[in-house]
């Protein structure tokens, strides 16, 4: 379903940009390619339905089959499509093959398959070429010698344990964080009687990846860092003996329950004097209601040339609606430590690290800690009064 050479997503967390100056010709090369795509008024020119991306999908994924006729078959076909889901049935060849060349079945060119022996997984790969590229898909096949298999009546999809239906956005910290659990789905295949059948493979996909991806032969979920807030379904799929069963189950993806704010100290030169100010790290941040914001005293900045020490100021946080700022009730999880819950609410006093302390210690890091929680949906602005510079809150609805 995807072609060869992509490259799949990464965790945008912590990776510093070594080379500036490539990358900004990187980037004046993309704007000078985009800018001559189209007119400055009308912006790029649309593209036919054959110049679009293009994908292969096949009719089957996870298929059971037997040695014993009339079990033994299953008519592989593919649809290639373009990036708006329309079938593109111009031609195009679609080449199939199993993987090791595996003698447990037998495939034509047409994607005919006949079971000859038993096997617990067979790949077999459909893949096609558009204008020099190949696109490819897959169908994972076991075969048993079943001589009157159970008839496949449903797939129910279930939710680990622990697992509702809204899922919260990860942040850069829930990698690290102990509660985050394995979330997954699972598909239980069931005959006539409602008896499941077990061993069997299933095939999962997203219905939109960039929200929320999903293990195609196990379930698990995995939530990109990035995703967006929208609704979102999970499918699960299997052919078995001839019968092929869908199921799905739907998520709500919402904001990061926590987030963090990172505190710094810069030099800048005002009236050709060096001053020190504060900075705020994604002065910007939005949670979900009820959710936390920590702000966190980093004592480095990024400076183009390396990491640079600076001396601990103290920093304060002033909000524009301070009654807003809550205390916590709950230990919140963030860089590595466990925050523990406090009263203090309103606005943050001046803070930075106890010099006394070691540097990496957890209580180190916790000196230059402060976290508030927001339960009333709306934009807030805080400031630092000592420094003069701002940040806004985003609390969804």
């Amino acid at each position: 379903m995807i072609p060869f050479f992509s490259i799949h997503p990464m965790r945008p967390c912590r990776r510093p940009i070594r080379t500036p100056a490539a990358w900004y010709s990187a980037c004046a090369a993309i704007v000078l390619f985009v800018s001559g795509c189209g007119s400055d008024t009308t912006g790029p020119a649309p593209l036919a339905a054959e110049q679009l991306p293009w994908t292969v999908q096949l009719n089957h994924h996870a298929v059971t089959l037997s040695t014993v006729s009339p079990n033994d078959t299953v008519q592989l076909e593919v649809v290639p499509r373009n990036a708006d889901g329309s079938p593109l049935l111009n031609g195009t060849t679609v080449k199939y093959r199993v993987v090791n060349n595996d003698t447990s079945v037998a495939l034509d060119s047409s994607g005919f398959v006949r079971a000859h022996s038993v096997k617990a997984s067979v790949l077999v790969i459909a893949s096609t070429q558009v204008k020099g590229m190949t696109f490819l898909d897959t169908a994972r096949i076991r075969v048993t010698t079943d001589p009157n298999p159970r008839r496949l009546d449903r797939i129910q999809m279930t939710r680990s344990a622990g697992m509702a239906e809204t899922l919260h956005r990860c942040n850069a910290d829930d990698a690290q964080d102990p509660r985050i659990p394995a979330f997954a789905v699972t598909a239980v295949l069931q005959d006539e009687f409602g008896t499941p059948i077990t061993g069997l493979p299933v095939r999962y996909w997203s219905s939109d990846p960039s929200l929320l991806q999903v293990n195609g032969t196990n379930g698990r979920l995995t939530i990109p860092c990035k995703a967006g807030m929208d609704s979102v379904k999970i499918y699960a799929s299997a052919t078995v003996y001839g019968v092929r069963k869908t199921d799905s189950l739907t998520f709500r993806l919402r904001p990061p329950l926590v987030t963090k704010v990172l505190i710094g100290q810069r030099t800048v030169v005002v009236n050709r004097a060096p001053q020190m100010e504060a900075f705020f790290n994604g002065a910007t941040v939005t949670i979900d209601r009820g959710g936390y914001v920590v702000w966190f005293q980093y004592p480095w900045f990024p400076d183009g040339l390396g990491m640079t020490v600076l001396p601990w100021i103290p920093i304060d946080v002033v909000f524009d609606q301070p009654e807003a700022a809550l205390g916590t009730t709950d230990s919140v999880y963030s860089s590595g430590v466990w925050i523990p819950p406090s009263d203090d609410s309103g606005n943050i006093s001046a803070f930075a690290q106890d010099t006394t302390l070691s540097f990496f210690s957890t209580e180190a890091l916790l000196s230059r800690m402060r976290v508030r929680r927001f339960t009333t949906p709306g934009t807030y602005q805080y400031r630092s009064a000592i420094f003069g510079t701002s940040g806004k809150i985003i609390v969804t609805p």
